[in-house]
């Protein structure tokens, strides 16, 4: 065929230019159905929490998500039959919730009923964090019992609260429409924008500037429509979401209507989301219809083949690890991950033919992906599968074994119905692409199937075939000749299914009853007495570290690894997906993976990891396997349907300790309980796999187990660790820790002793009693030396691990950080944050705990863990502060407090913004001159108050500007007559140097210099950072 090749590459071309719509790939999307007490026709709002749980009401009820499941929340004091409307997490962290009944909130995990009565339809907070609130009358009544007296409720209310006090305005006073409440929304500018309407279509738009409400649809020219939804993006832009009318635009005092727009014109917006970047997004009717605003431009996204279904999509909220939730009416909540998950599947809209099994899979040096189904050969460009370019002799034909050449050239054999099977080959001449039926080189007449084919490093191809008993075995093509190497070479006769060349240049063979290796000269076969457990060897892989991997589908076989001459093996009950093994693939990072009938299974870090449908799966059965050109693996399935895995970044999952008893008698009996979450991840609770580590020992590997029991502990306190790893290799790092003692012996304690004592003295044994005392004292006394330098040993190691190992790269920026313990360990702790080597932005996080060695030590490994989680949901100093504010409170042992600055600077604007949580004041040096950057309002440090809410400060910088970060135990160093070191020297010591590394080395050299002789009675703590360009 002349040509061919050209004409193959071009539709290959066309292919890639119909790739399918990220919306339309199902293993992004994920579906919740409502827990039975609250499962509606009706689901109402969703909202998610700055920790990442979330919130959902229905006409029956509240629930909670917690990354898992939801579950039904009670609220105090309100009825069974309420309905539950709206939702609203304010920004200090409130949660706010609109029923039936009046209105509620949750803060501090307590709950405030009623704060406000009425039948709350709408819900919002305004720019200058006031809470603005909605209500209509109720469907069936115009009073509200608040459990003493029936309160007349006016026609329609919106109240406002702020400062710790509400203000209404009514329809009663001729301030609002005698409307109902549908929308209420809080713009960049301050205002707050409402829809009135009713259940006829009639709207009526009003907005708030601080004066009076004023109806708004008249002066920007608003058509009669019924209004359901309002939203702003990031240009100003004010949008409407009408029914049935599309959506429209008021911007620099136009209004446009996107009337030709065949998606944007006629749709009905129950809901608007601007995005961060800029877009919008609306959702509603027609069901299963997405619509996004990018670039002047409308998209549709039909996803009613994912699941998306229904009256309309009613709600959609963008959740704070970059997924959309949508409220579904009628189906409950679905998510979608924006990011992806690292598992794509296809189908027969990618070209996969349907009920086709996948068979096996070859890329030749050309650099086409081929594919052999039971359904003919096909090509795979990265996106579709197609059989362009395949010759018709081979299109629908069940294709059993494919073995690619360097040189383009490709042999597919046909598992054909007609004795024998057809071997063709696919040949390159210049720009021509040939195929040709290959001579028969297996009897005439013989029912035979070729399974496998091998190209061996010496050039020798080898095929693996099963069987006519003249015509099954292994077969080698030496010198344009086929030889069948069978018993009398001691390979034996059997079925081959499988063949690889191990590092040695050994040939492996699987049968349908065991494994044999050619060496060059003799055979070697493998069976139960020399360690295989299983026959029916349909898989097979030779690793690059001289490992042979072998597996097989006949049940109960599981997979076996030869290395060193030693066999080990592997079941289910060792974590394996399944017993049943198909398939076997090293990465490039030589990551053994296992295709199995019930999933995939990854063996990492000694432990298998287990991937199946719920995880991203096309299907959970495999049928065959292979490494792509790009680094992913792609996987066949049973009935037309493939898989393909791409590493992805992910967040961590998160490691939970059952709470632990203070203190634990002796001998030191303890059974510790934990937990992991992969959060609204890809990883099910039942596939985590867990680490744990007692004080400063050797972790555990990672396993499935939960639980673990001590039965003697030594007497003092211990640390308990434990980390998760998720399907994808994460782990959470550091993990969580928890503290517990082990009392002493009873013979140990006061109240033994002291009577002995006593009683021996009485009896005259004084002297003798006395000695053994000095010997006990001494010993105890040697004991509790060790233990403490042991405690300050894992302290150090702590505290080590947390500082950062060296300082950032940021354009435009110098940056250099020191820290110095004292007594070799302290509560000090700084670490970078926001930082990009690609952009001149970052953070820098600086606190100090109280306490000194373990006790300050623990608490630091625990806020570093929430420095590490916080930074990832906002980027400003103060709502940072406050987010680790409200989680250290809760986590926090009595009397413990960390003083905390957080400053990040900007040179994209020039600009440095720092909150302060009881730390030093940063120093600004400009030129000579040296200040000290003070921020006003509340400066408690953490965990002193529970709702503390954080200012921040802004100042601009200029090209050589120096700041400087300083602990208390800078300025609190002492001379060895007393004296501090004090601010003064601290300025003095910044005006030396020209550098940032200048200006850090000569504040260590003047404060040694101070301290002389004298200890360093407190952790010194410095970071300088030089505005460079």
């Amino acid at each position: 065929m002349v040509f061919a090749r050209l004409i193959l590459i071009v539709l290959s071309t066309a292919a890639n230019a119909t790739a399918r719509d990220p919306l339309l790939e199902s293993s992004r999307w994920r579906f919740f159905e409502n827990p039975k007490e609250i499962a509606s026709l009706y689901t109402n709002d969703i909202v998610q929490e700055i920790s990442g749980g979330v919130w959902l009401t229905t006409d029956r009820g509240l629930a909670f998500h917690d990354g898992t499941q939801f579950v039904k929340k009670e609220v105090p004091g309100i009825s069974a039959s309420a309905r539950f409307h709206n939702l609203l997490y304010s920004a200090d962290g409130t949660l706010w919730v609109g029923t039936s009944e009046g209105l509620a909130k949750y803060i501090a995990h307590q709950w405030h009923y009623p704060v406000r009565p009425g039948n709350i339809t709408a819900l919002a907070e305004s720019a200058d964090g006031a809470i603005w609130v909605g209500a209509s009358p109720g469907d069936d009544d115009e009073f509200v019992q608040d459990k003493r007296k029936a309160v007349p409720r006016p026609r329609t209310t919106v109240s406002v609260y702020k400062r710790r006090s509400w203000r209404d305005f009514s329809s009663a006073d001729g301030t609002l429409p005698s409307l109902p409440v549908r929308v209420l929304f809080g713009d960049k500018d301050g205002s707050v924008w409402a829809i009135f309407g009713d259940n006829n279509g009639h709207s009526e738009i009003y907005v708030y500037s601080g004066v009076k409400w004023k109806n708004v649809g008249r002066d920007i020219g608003l058509p009669s429509v019924e209004y359901l939804s309002l939203a702003q993006t990031r240009d100003g832009a004010i949008w409407f979401g009408t029914a049935g009318h599309g959506v429209l635009r008021w911007r620099s005092g136009s209004l446009e209507r996107f009337a030709g727009d065949r998606f944007a014109s006629s749709f009905t917006a129950a809901s608007l989301l601007p995005m961060p970047d800029g877009s919008l997004w609306a959702v509603g009717s027609p069901a299963g219809t997405l619509l996004e605003f990018r670039d002047g431009t409308w998209v549709g996204h039909s996803v009613r083949q994912v699941g998306v279904t229904g009256r309309l999509v009613s709600k959609i909220v963008y959740a704070l690890d970059d997924a959309f939730w949508f409220v579904i009416p009628g189906r409950g909540v679905a998510r979608f991950d924006r990011r992806g998950g690292p598992w794509w599947s296809y189908d027969a809209r990618d070209g996969l033919p349907e009920s086709a099994r996948v068979s096996c899979f070859a890329r030749t040096g050309d650099g086409i992906q081929w594919v052999g189904t039971t359904h003919g050969l096909l090509l795979f460009d990265g996106k579709r599968f197609s059989d362009n370019g395949v010759p018709a002799e081979l299109r629908g034909k069940p294709v059993s074994a494919l073995l690619p050449f360097p040189d383009g050239r490709l042999w597919v054999a046909i598992a054909s119905t007609v004795p024998p099977p057809a071997v063709w080959e696919r040949n390159l001449r210049g720009d021509a692409c040939q195929w040709r039926r290959m001579p028969r080189f297996l009897p005439s007449g013989a029912r035979s199937t070729i399974h496998a084919f091998l190209r061996c490093r010496n050039g020798d191809v080898w095929a693996g075939v099963s069987g006519d008993v003249n015509a099954r075995g292994v077969f080698r093509l030496r010198n344009g000749s086929w030889e069948r190497l069978s018993g009398s070479h001691g390979a034996g006769t059997d079925d081959v299914l499988a063949l690889a060349e191990d590092t040695a240049g050994g040939i492996w063979a699987g049968t349908r009853d065991g494994l044999s290796r050619f060496d060059g000269f003799r055979w070697s076969t493998f069976d139960a007495q020399n360690g295989i457990r299983f026959e029916h060897l349909s898989a097979l892989c030779a690793a690059r570290d001289g490992s042979v991997w072998v597996g097989g589908n006949s049940p109960n076989a599981g997979l076996s690894r030869y290395a060193g001459g030693r066999w080990t093996h592997f079941t289910s009950d060792s974590g394996l997906a399944s017993d049943d093994v198909w398939s076997i693939v090293e990465d490039e990072y030589r990551t053994i993976w296992v295709g199995t009938a019930r999933g995939v299974s990854r063996y990492f870090r000694g432990q298998w990891l287990t991937f199946r449908k719920e995880s991203g799966l096309a299907e959970d059965h495999v049928s065959a396997s292979t490494l792509l050109g790009d680094g992913s693996l792609l996987f066949g399935h049973f009935d037309g349907a493939a898989s393909r895995y791409h590493a992805t970044s992910s967040d961590p999952p998160r490691s939970f300790i059952e709470p632990l008893p203070e203190f634990v008698a002796h001998p030191g009996f303890l059974t510790v309980r934990w937990a992991g979450s992969d959060r609204f991840g890809r990883t099910p609770a039942k596939d985590l796999l867990y680490s744990w580590r007692l004080d400063a020992g050797e972790p555990s590997p990672f396993s499935p187990a939960t639980a673990h029991t001590f039965e003697e502990l030594p007497a003092g306190e211990h640390v308990f660790t434990v980390r998760t790893l998720d399907q994808e290799g994460n782990d959470d790092g550091t993990g969580v820790s928890a503290m517990f003692s082990v009392e002493p012996p009873f013979w140990r304690t006061p109240w033994f002793v002291v009577p002995t004592v006593v009683a021996a003295v009485g009896i005259g044994f004084a002297t003798a009693v006395a000695y053994q005392r000095n010997r006990r004292w001494k010993r105890a006394q040697a004991q509790l030396l060790s233990e403490l330098q042991r405690e300050l040993q894992v302290a150090q190691k702590l505290q080590n691990a947390l500082l950062p190992s060296s300082d950032p790269a940021v354009p435009g920026f110098e940056i250099t950080g020191i820290c110095r313990p004292a007594s070799r360990v302290g509560g000090d702790y700084f670490a970078y944050v926001w930082h990009d080597e690609n952009r001149p932005k970052f953070g820098v996080v600086v606190a100090d705990v109280t306490g000194h060695a373990m006790q300050a030590a623990i608490p630091a490994v625990l806020f570093s863990g929430m420095v590490t989680a916080a930074a990832r949901q906002t980027t400003q100093p103060a709502e940072l502060l406050e987010l680790l504010n409200t989680t250290f409170w809760g986590r926090a042992a009595r009397n413990t407090f960390i003083c905390c600055t957080v400053a990040l600077f900007d040179g994209e604007r020039g600009v440095l913004q720092v909150a302060n949580a009881g730390g030093l004041d940063p120093l600004h040096r400009s030129g000579d001159r040296v200040t000290a950057i003070s921020v006003e309002g509340e400066r408690l440090p953490l965990g002193v108050a529970e709702n503390t809410r954080f200012q921040q400060f802004e100042k601009k910088l200029a090209v050589g500007d120096i700041i400087v970060l300083v602990s208390d135990g800078v300025v609190e160093a002492r001379s060895p007559v007393g004296e501090m070191f004090g601010f003064g020297r601290i300025e003095e010591a910044v005006r030396l140097g020209s550098t940032a590394f200048e200006v850090r080395d000569s504040i260590v050299t003047e404060v040694t210099a101070h301290m002389r002789e004298h200890e360093q009675d407190d952790d010194i703590t410095i970071i300088a950072v030089r505005v460079t360009d």
